[in-house]
């Protein structure tokens, strides 16, 4: 059952799924981007609602975004004869499911969510209720709140499509998609204040979902031109917002950002005012002010993903561990700064214990993304000398209060006025830490693409271990869960090193200096007992 809204960031996981396919299957990604058709649309029996009708004024002269949902929308519901605990798709008049390929896919996310960015063009907005995975911050919908790390997000998603755009291949995407692009590369062509490219898209998308609310009018071949077009100016209007971001946070992105409504104006109905969803008047917003909520963790982790310049990177994290996002008495990160100038409006986690639940405690979620962004700047000494302190295999059992090789959901910081329980990990909901930690794991022992394909497919191991992980020179991990990998350090050097590189392959008994073609891909497959990879 469809609980209270849609989280903000629910989608950025998406292409971490299809790199980590790409990873392994390089050689298959056109076929699976472009040949593959069968992708679908899910057709939601819960409908968000237009700015006139969420936009309120509070009994205290407050304007907020309210009731931003309709939830089980009875006329779409009754239309459509909608089982509404059953997965829906997308279909046409007469009931035909709506199907595209992976890139068009894809596309239709980043359209729908480039008309998302807020009236500065920073975040993207939280319009339908919740905030992002940290759901303590539930006050910041009706705050106008909005989220840099998920700006950056769409910035990887445009970026993947535009390394993998072929004019060879073509996409079918609703009718009204075509047009709702059409509408937002000749509004992003425009020189426009960042509020009027909010208004403007936002009406756009409005629109777009009226007009898909019952069924769409068919599937459309879009040129690809016009994809290509409109992804070179998602990508200029994402570098401007990601770029400004960083200024304003002065060399640390913010996650966070809240608006205010300085100006507005009554929306008249029959000549009285229009009622939203909470029974409150409702109001267009015609002017904002903006804000920053004292830093986070969560966007810098997720900038270090597409940070460029080095220098940038290494200057950051040094801020952070200057900030009170570290917490320095157990030299690990925290959630956020300190929250005290905050009023609980922002959700509750203000209202939370400091050092406790998602209020500057060490969420693992977020700290091993934190981690995992090391780890994919190239901060290798640092990823290396911030593990000892903040993955809980390194943790004092004494202190942790629970298995090592167990994550948790958060530890209680130093500054949690119970001296018994700092330092203590806590299971007060399920973890995404597992899926950092293999994720690391992962990109330690094999490196980010394992496999890559240039005339044919290719083994790619480019493991990231400091000299600390072998043990007599040696470490062994398995490979796709069947085949034992043990690398051999005789130098005893760290392998991001520059001098490192690999002498030899050794795949079940039979010397290699590379693994390409078919060997590359009975190793893919699982036919390969065993390989010994020197130094």
């Amino acid at each position: 059952h469809f609980a209270e809204g849609y989280w903000i960031d629910h989608w950025t996981y998406i292409l971490d799924l299809v790199e980590n396919y790409q990873a392994v299957y390089p050689d298959k990604m056109k076929e699976k981007l472009f040949l593959d058709k069968e992708f679908m649309y899910f057709d939601s029996p819960v409908y968000i609602l237009p700015r006139d009708e969420k936009i309120c004024l509070t009994k205290d002269n407050k304007i907020r975004r309210f009731g931003s949902l309709l939830h089980n929308d009875e006329e779409k519901v009754e239309k459509l004869d909608m089982n509404v605990y059953a997965s829906n798709w997308l279909k046409d008049e007469n009931e035909n499911t709506i199907k595209t390929n992976l890139f068009g896919k894809l596309f239709v996310l980043a359209t729908t969510k480039i008309a998302n960015l807020d009236p500065y063009g920073l975040g993207l907005e939280m319009e339908a209720d919740k905030p992002g995975w940290n759901d303590a911050m539930n006050g910041l919908p009706g705050l106008f709140g909005s989220g840099v790390s998920e700006t950056i997000e769409l910035k990887r998603v445009v970026t993947f499509l535009q390394n993998n755009f072929d004019s060879n291949f073509d996409i079918e995407v609703p009718i009204e998609l075509v047009k709702f692009v059409e509408k937002l590369v000749n509004l992003l062509s425009q020189d426009t204040s960042d509020f009027v490219y909010w208004d403007k898209a936002n009406t756009y998308k409005e629109i777009y979902r009226k007009e898909i609310r019952f069924y769409t009018l068919g599937n459309k071949s879009i040129s690809m031109d016009l994809v290509k077009e409109a992804l070179h100016l998602y990508a200029k209007k994402l570098d401007l917002a990601i770029e400004k971001a960083y200024e304003f946070g002065n060399g640390i992105y913010p996650t966070y950002l809240v608006y205010e409504v300085t100006k507005f104006e009554e929306i008249l109905e029959n000549g009285k005012a229009k009622i939203g969803n909470y029974g409150l008047p409702t109001v267009k917003a015609l002017e904002f002010s903006m804000r920053l909520l004292p830093f986070y963790l969560e966007a810098p982790a997720r900038a270090l993903k597409v940070m460029d310049n080095p220098i940038e990177k290494r200057k950051m994290f040094e801020k952070i561990k200057a900030s009170n996002i570290y917490d320095y008495d157990l030299k690990f990160y925290k959630t956020s700064e300190f929250l005290d100038q905050e009023s609980n409006e922002i959700g509750r986690g203000r209202s939370f214990t400091k050092g406790w639940q998602e209020r500057e405690s060490n969420f693992l979620h977020m700290t091993y993304k934190y981690l995992l962004g090391l780890l994919k700047a190239g901060l290798y000494t640092e990823f290396f000398n911030e593990i000892k302190t903040n993955l809980t295999c390194f943790m004092n059992p004494a202190v942790y209060g629970r298995s090592t090789l167990e994550n948790s959901s958060f530890i209680a910081s130093s500054i949690n006025p119970d001296p018994y329980v700092r330092g203590q990990g806590f299971v007060a909901r399920l973890s995404g830490s597992t899926a950092e930690m293999l994720s690391i794991w992962g990109y330690m022992m094999f490196g980010k693409t394992p496999f890559i394909n240039k005339k044919e497919l290719e083994l790619n191991l480019k493991p990231v271990l400091s000299k600390e992980f072998f043990k007599d020179g040696k470490v062994s991990f398995t490979f796709l869960g069947k085949t034992k990998v043990t690398y051999i350090n005789e130098n005893n050097m760290n392998t991001f090193d520059e001098e490192f590189s690999i002498k030899s392959y050794l795949i079940d008994g039979v010397s290699f200096d590379k693994v390409v073609g078919e060997t590359a891909k009975k190793l893919r497959d699982g036919l390969v007992k065993e390989v010994i990879v020197r130094f």
